[in-house]
């Protein structure tokens, strides 16, 4: 099937492509989804917008890539802001586009031990690493809005581990693989003539 794929970044992406070589370049480290999309098949990828990345110095690699971009786009396009977050004293530090508004990348602190994995000479959060942080995500209330999709990224890396350990060479989902979570289940009755 040829056509466009929505989950990979169109090939004359500047924009990503500027932002993955300053990731190279800084040795920082790329989690959230893109790193699950880059360490999964095409089945378990999920379209993102913005890249999360960790870093030992945030606000140094924030105000170098916004300064890229701006270069990039030949007038000042983009904007620095930063957020608290809600369970702990740490700030995220964003690059953020001034014409629509959207998230470009989001950096944090990088926690202590970061394990990370090697693509393509791009650090990626390995995915042992993103299940210790999407469990303790899931364990604290204070995140509630959160969970959702915490807890579809988290039942996606369990799928695929799952489909590792028993071998299996599945490229697509079926309906059986999808899981509903109960709250969604419909109740269904078996007619009377049957």
């Amino acid at each position: 099937m040829n056509g466009f794929n929505p989950y990979k970044p169109k090939k004359d992406d500047k924009l990503d492509k500027t932002v993955l070589k300053h990731t190279k370049k800084h040795r920082n480290t790329i989690h959230g989804r893109r790193s699950l999309n880059s360490q999964m098949p095409e089945p378990f990828h999920r379209r993102t917008n913005d890249w999360d990345i960790f870093s030992k110095t945030p606000k140094a690699h924030m105000e170098s890539l916004d300064d890229r971009l701006d270069e990039m786009a030949g007038y000042d396009a983009f904007k620095e802001a930063t957020i608290q977050l809600m369970d702990s004293n740490q700030i995220i530090y964003r690059v953020v586009s001034r014409r629509t508004g959207e998230e470009v990348a989001d950096f944090m602190l990088a926690p202590p031990g970061l394990k990370y994995k090697l693509i393509s000479g791009v650090r990626y959060e390995t995915l042992e690493h993103a299940k210790k942080i999407y469990k303790g995500i899931l364990a604290n209330p204070k995140l509630r809005d959160r969970w959702n999709k915490t807890r579809g990224d988290l039942n996606d890396i369990i799928a695929f581990e799952r489909q590792l350990k028993n071998g299996e060479k599945k490229t697509s989902h079926t309906i059986s693989d999808v899981r509903i979570p109960r709250e969604f289940k419909m109740v269904t009755f078996r007619p009377a003539w049957r």
